[in-house]
């Protein structure tokens, strides 16, 4: 009896191990785990963290924006071009993820300028509106009053133009009121002049997957902005004798390691052990031949660059000294040209404007080679910029611009360990 139970013990056991094996619905999970892009690491980063993307939340005692921006690396890592247009890719990561906030906030603006109008023409709001986060109101307070201003104009003129009493004619105002605040060239505006006004966006965390062979690579990019680069993005333009100053982090190391360089491409803020916050900006870029001097240039590329990226991180604050650009946005969508030229043009002049910019204590503080682990053949030269409030005081006692820490270093650096996913350390806020 006892031997006949322990048979059916062993072919029920065999049974169930045989139809776990054989679980299709594991199979499923296994499959669909296997295909995650660096953009679902990114949302499931965030869900882990028990964030929420587009609206500001509370970590601790600071008031933060996450967002997830993600892009493909159009050149393959086998094509000399491969580390260029993942440069590219690292910023249109972030220009994804300041479109996907626009199109968020968009709904918002639109009603907060429907209630505002009928508020300006004397008519009652049944519902009153919700009110934005400090932190919102700070990004988007350089246009919103604008954009409110150029729709109040609209439906004065179609008034004017109807030859109708405003004060008699309160249903015809209503109306005028809900297309202006719908129609597709406010709405457009409003996501042109959103995009270009979120300064103080940093890449908080970055997942990329890049295989050697591979046809294709794809990254994402976690973007945070708080109200402390908020006032980093400010001082940068306006030098400011206030000192910033958060928790006690770690010192910044000297040298960075190839894959926190590979990982850390573009902006990120570090906190040092006394707090002190820091702007490091990392850019790469590829000798075109293998002599001495197409290394030289190539360094010289990757530090303007870097250079530039820090300037960049004012945007708003730099685009927001030209007159008049959320009218002259509204005016180019109302006389039908194309959003991505308009935007590409608001882009351009911001770049043109930082780079004019009068920004000092910029400091290279780290450079050397580097090799991505999709392509070994590729020896690209790394520049790691820095800049800090502290910096820029110093280079302001001393009446200068750029100071260089130390000498700088092209020397090759060593082969990097071999893995083909990478994923940075996350920076600090």
């Amino acid at each position: 009896m006892v031997n006949f139970l322990i048979i059916i013990l062993f072919i029920f056991s065999t049974q169930l191990v045989f139809s776990q094996e054989n679980d299709p619905y594991a199979e499923i999970a296994d499959i669909i785990a296997s295909k995650k892009t660096p953009l679902d690491e990114c949302n499931d980063y965030v869900n882990q963290k028990g964030w929420e993307q587009f609206v500001p939340i509370n970590v601790g005692n600071k008031k933060i924006l996450v967002i997830c921006g993600s892009s493909t690396i159009n050149e393959p890592p086998s094509s000399k071009n491969f580390l260029s247009s993942r440069g590219i890719a690292f910023d249109l990561a972030i220009l994804d993820a300041q479109k996907s906030y626009s199109e968020f906030r968009s709904n918002k603006i639109s009603e907060k300028i429907s209630y505002k109008l009928r508020e300006g023409f004397g008519i009652e709001n049944k519902d009153p509106i919700k009110k934005d986060d400090e932190l919102t109101k700070e990004i988007e307070e350089n246009f919103f009053d604008k954009l409110f201003q150029l729709a109040n104009l609209e439906i004065d003129k179609k008034m004017k133009e109807s030859e109708l009493d405003v004060s008699e004619n309160q249903d015809k105002i209503l109306e005028e009121i809900k297309d202006i605040s719908q129609s597709e060239v406010l709405t457009k505006t409003i996501n042109t002049s959103t995009s270009i006004s979120i300064n103080g966006l940093q890449s908080f965390k970055v997942w990329e997957d890049c295989k050697e062979g591979a046809k294709q690579c794809k990254l994402a990019i976690l973007a945070v902005r708080t109200a402390e680069q908020g006032f980093l993005a400010k001082s940068l333009l306006k030098p400011t004798s206030s000192f910033l100053r958060g928790e006690p982090s770690k010192a910044l190391p000297e040298k960075f390691t190839p894959k926190q360089i590979l990982a850390n491409v573009g902006t990120r803020i570090k906190r040092d052990e006394n707090g002190d916050y820091h702007i490091l900006a990392t850019s790469i870029s590829l000798p075109k031949t293998e002599t001495g001097q197409s290394e030289k240039i190539a360094y010289e590329k990757a530090k303007t660059d870097a250079f530039g990226m820090i300037r960049r991180f004012a945007g708003a604050k730099i685009q927001s000294k030209t007159e008049k650009t959320v009218e002259q946005i509204f005016n180019e969508y109302k006389n039908g040209e194309n959003e991505n030229e308009i935007i590409d043009k608001f882009n351009q002049e911001t770049e043109s404007l930082s780079k004019s910019a009068k920004i000092k204590g910029i400091k290279i503080h780290d450079s050397g080679s580097v090799i991505h682990p999709a392509n070994k053949e590729l020896v690209a030269k790394y520049v790691v910029a820095k800049w800090s409030i502290g910096s820029q005081g110093q280079a302001s006692n001393n009446n200068m611009e750029i100071k260089k820490k130390g000498t700088t270093s092209i020397k090759k650096a060593e082969p990097i360990q071999q893995g083909t996913e990478i994923q940075s350390e996350e920076a600090d806020f």
